[in-house]
Formats: structure tokens, sequence, C-alpha cells
């Protein structure tokens, strides 16, 4: 299989190849999710050796946390949207990178034992200073979402 680009168009392609897949095919496509969600990446996703470096250094919570995420958006064919800058940014008041992903799932459990899921995920991958180095103050969020703006 081919590898995407790691953008939101890549992951829009992606999406478009998987969720053509038959429902036994997505589920195997989930459980590597959930089995090596890293591995999954690395083997969809063309990614640089510095992307690769950063992956493998996370905290295994925030792995597990993003491939949940990721489980659940892609067992259900809902849509996967990733905002990152086209390029590190290259400044000398950056720091540190963040990744928030923001989910909006809706789950409705019907008498006769089924469920119906919508909802989306959303990906955001950005940079912050050490002018802001604390993303929950009202000053980081306003700087980042500044950023974000600027992006796009």
């Amino acid at each position: 299989m081919e590898k995407f680009n790691f953008s939101n168009e890549g992951f829009q392609n992606l999406q478009k190849y998987s969720y053509q897949k038959t429902d036994q095919s997505l589920e195997i496509e989930v459980k590597s999710i959930s089995e090596n969600f890293i591995k999954w990446i690395t083997e969809k996703f063309i990614l640089s050796d510095e992307q690769l470096f950063f992956l493998h250094s996370q905290n295994p919570k925030m792995i597990r946390f993003l491939a949940a995420q990721t489980q659940i958006a892609v067992g259900n064919r809902l849509p996967i949207t990733l905002i990152k800058p086209a390029t590190k940014p290259q400044s000398q008041q950056l720091d540190s990178k963040l990744i928030r992903p923001e989910s909006n799932f809706t789950t409705i459990f019907h008498g006769n034992g089924k469920m119906e899921i919508s909802g989306s995920l959303i990906i955001y991958i950005f940079y912050s200073t050490k002018n802001y180095p604390d993303f929950k103050s009202n000053a980081s969020q306003k700087y980042n979402q500044q950023y974000l703006n600027q992006l796009f």
C-alpha cells in the first residue's frame, strides 16, 4: 500500500482509501491501530526522521489516547482532520511541539442492541513559545489561536 503525506490532504486520502473497505477489512485496520499505533502511523504516512524521533519519544499515555480517538473515528468512518503547519516554523522563541486532539463523538444506544456513533476528530499540531509555555493559560491560548489563524 502506498504511504500518504503527513498532512491534512494525506489524512483525507487515507480516509478515502480506508473508508471504502468492507466492515471486516476496516475492523482489521482498527485492530492494528489498537495494537501498535506508532507502527500504524509509520506504515500509513511518510514521516521525516525528526517526526519519527518525536513520535517515538512521546508519553505512552498520549499515544494510547491518540490511538483510542483514532480507533473510534476510523472504526466508524468518521472524519479526521489534521491541522498543522506545512513546515516547522523557524523561530528562536519556539520551545516545544504540542499535539491537541479534539473530538466530539456522540453515541446513541438503541434498545435492539445497535448503536450509532457520530462526530469527528481534529488533531492540532503546533508549537508553543518560551513566552507562553502553559498551553492552558489564557495568554497561551490567545497566542496559539493567533498562530493557528496565521497558518490558515
